[in-house]
């Protein structure tokens, strides 16, 4: 266990804090989890704060979010194993014992749940024990058969058993029993022997999700089918009032009676993706892979509120250009083969205070930008190239240069167009 050091005096991260995997809802604050970094939100101030590397935490990529209220710390869990807890004060605590664990293959902290004072985190292998308030590792539960190791995606406690939505099905076990190392004091539920990512307590019920349908684990731990939804579920998340179940572009919203109340889906204002959704009192909240956090209401024409701190749009990200303070970045790329990669992020501009991102012109997407050179006679003008196959067709999405002054694009050139040669002779549709 160990502590790291706070940079934030002498430097400024440019993370992006776009993609929130997870989030975490307490009163009024909002806590996000980001790639690589965390943002807190205050719902009534509407204040945005960065918690990343340069605070301290260990820049790895998350996994696992969580904030005990008993003790009033933020749990940071990481691909790698790693756990950071974070004091109220700003202070950080490592717990780096998975990482170093003897253990072959992933150690991913895939997410975690507090009860009675213990923090069971689910792991790619097994169940980890770890104490809030002494801040450290507890017992290590491989409840797969004969000790094996089982890939558990989610825990809840449902009147007093430990549920575990696991690769190889539901187990459960009597919470107050001494000797949950053994194997043998796990049961599971006979006919759930599939791969359930999803488990959560709503309105005193326990619910699951395998592949596109919602199943009531009921009093006998069996299953009880109650809907199909016919598309893949993302995430199940319950609250004192609702029930969110998300999907990749969109969103239902149920009350206690399993009443259908409201459905979000990704619109041509925000083309999102979703990762996770949460409702509660008329308050939508979507964590989403493009846009951070999008807030609203029930309301049948819903205005979203995008919430995350200013930055590039992705951490993926090519080649950066700075000068005089100001700083470009591109997203796309090319392959070794010099097969062009094109995620259509546009560019990322950054004068000194805030950040610009440009994505599309008159309809048409930008291709995979791969540089930026600058004018040398004109700070605000700019050259970004891209890499692509314009099939004889003189548009902005099938690759070439675009001249940029002053965050416009005001000239465009390739092949088609211009004295601009082919990358290849022998391919005249390959430019850049």
């Amino acid at each position: 266990m160990s502590a790291q050091i706070d940079y934030s005096d002498s430097w400024e991260d440019f993370f992006s804090y776009n993609n929130v995997k997870d989030f975490v809802k307490v009163d009024n604050m909002l806590y996000a989890l980001s790639d690589n970094a965390i943002f807190t939100y205050d719902d009534t101030t509407q204040e945005i704060e960065k918690l990343s590397s340069v605070q301290g935490l260990s820049g790895e990529t998350t996994s696992a979010i969580h904030y005990s209220i008993e003790t009033n710390r933020l749990v940071i869990g990481y691909e790698n194993g790693l756990i950071e807890v974070v004091d109220s004060d700003g202070s950080i605590t490592i717990s780096a014992d998975i990482v170093s664990f003897n253990q072959t293959g992933e150690k991913s902290i895939n997410d975690i749940f507090e009860y009675q004072g213990k923090l069971y985190l689910s792991t790619s292998f097994a169940i980890v024990e770890y104490d809030i308030t002494e801040l450290e590792f507890g017992d290590t539960f491989f409840i797969g058969n004969n000790s094996t190791d089982v890939n558990i995606h989610q825990i809840t406690v449902f009147n007093d058993r430990i549920f575990a939505a696991t690769e190889n099905g539901i187990f459960y076990a009597d919470s107050a029993n001494p000797n949950l190392i053994d194997f043998n004091n796990w049961n599971t539920i006979t006919s759930a022997n599939n791969n359930f990512k999803n488990i959560t307590v709503f309105n005193n019920k326990l619910y699951t999700i395998l592949n596109t349908q919602l199943y009531e684990v009921n009093e006998m731990n069996e299953l009880e089918f109650i809907k199909d939804f016919f598309l893949t579920v993302s995430d199940l998340k319950g609250s004192l009032t609702n029930l969110s179940v998300a999907f990749d572009s969109s969103v239902i919203v149920y009350d206690t009676q399993l009443t259908q109340i409201f459905q979000a889906s990704a619109n041509s204002d925000f083309e999102y993706t979703l990762n996770t959704a949460f409702a509660e009192n008329n308050q939508l909240l979507l964590a989403t892979k493009q846009f951070g956090i999008l807030s609203s209401t029930f309301l049948q024409d819903a205005v979203f509120l995008e919430i995350h701190p200013e930055g590039p749009v992705s951490n993926d990200v090519f080649s950066i250009t700075a000068k005089n303070n100001h700083l470009w970045a591109v997203y796309g790329g090319y392959a070794p083969n010099m097969a062009p990669i094109q995620p259509k992020l546009g560019y990322s501009f950054y004068d000194g205070e805030n950040w610009y991102t440009e994505g599309n012109i008159a309809e048409n997407s930008f291709p995979g930008f791969v540089d930026v050179s600058l004018d040398p006679t004109n700070e605000n003008k700019v050259y970004i190239s891209s890499f692509g196959s314009t099939n004889q067709i003189d548009t902005y999405n099938t690759g070439g240069l675009f001249v940029v002054e002053n965050n416009e694009v005001t000239n465009f050139y390739n092949n088609l167009n211009s004295p601009l040669e082919d990358i290849l002779a022998t391919d005249p549709n390959i430019v850049t």
